[in-house]
């Protein structure tokens, strides 16, 4: 992954009975942070990603490509150093 990129997913999700954190059934405002080689390819990565850290039901607001240059913010220097990354809002949505 020589080129790769880092997609910044904005959404919302559920937290399931797996999640450490937060109350299973709660849905909580969030960004994804994804290294991938395309954008097609976070997207498809995505899913796995958040499953793995207890997050379900899934909507997707947005998604952009981080600019090379925006080294300064942790979500994405984390995605770039561990392949992704997650920065979720602790108060749930209503």
């Amino acid at each position: 992954m020589a080129n790769a990129i880092v997609v910044i997913f904005l959404l919302t999700a559920a937290a399931t009975a797996t999640n450490p954190q937060f109350k299973a059934g709660e849905r909580h405002a969030m960004l994804a942070y994804i290294r991938a080689d395309t954008q097609e390819q976070a997207e498809a990565e995505l899913p796995q990603k958040l499953t793995e850290k207890g997050w379900g039901n899934w909507t997707i607001s947005k998604s952009a490509v981080a600019s090379p240059a925006a080294d300064q913010d942790q979500g994405i220097k984390s995605a770039r150093e561990r392949g992704a990354s997650i920065t979720v809002y602790s108060d749930p949505i209503p």
